[in-house]
């Protein structure tokens, strides 16, 4: 083969690792900064026969009382869903972290197949 066929070859290989690598580094890097808000731990209490569940935002608990209710401020119903802004930032957080470990670990040897496969199609073309 002639020099120059193979310093452009290489020179090709070393642009599309380049490539790769930084789309890798862009959705890992990403990933990492979406701040995703996670749901509050919860403290289980049981006073006098009755569970209290003690949480960041307040306290919920079956049969209350007015004084359980001022101490815990205690409401006897809440909401402890997600908000479709915290489902669709912990959905794109997984997006960007499955594309980095793609464009890290898959995309090259994929590329590499697809490289192969039309060099043989264009091999058994030209017989």
């Amino acid at each position: 083969m002639d020099k120059k066929i193979v310093k452009q070859l290489v020179a090709r290989e070393g642009l599309v690792i380049i490539l790769l690598l930084m789309l890798g580094t862009f959705f890992y890097s990403m990933s990492i900064s979406i701040p995703v808000k996670e749901p509050a731990s919860v403290l289980e209490i049981s006073l006098g026969g009755t569970v209290y569940k003690l949480t960041q935002e307040g306290a919920t608990g079956a049969g209350q009382n007015a004084a359980m209710q001022e101490i815990f401020g205690l409401t006897s119903e809440r909401s402890s869903q997600e908000t479709f802004w915290q489902s669709f930032t912990r959905s794109l957080k997984g997006i960007a972290h499955r594309l980095s470990f793609f464009f890290y670990f898959l995309a090259y040897p994929l590329y590499w197949l697809i490289r192969f496969i039309d060099w043989a199609v264009r091999t058994l073309k030209e017989q």
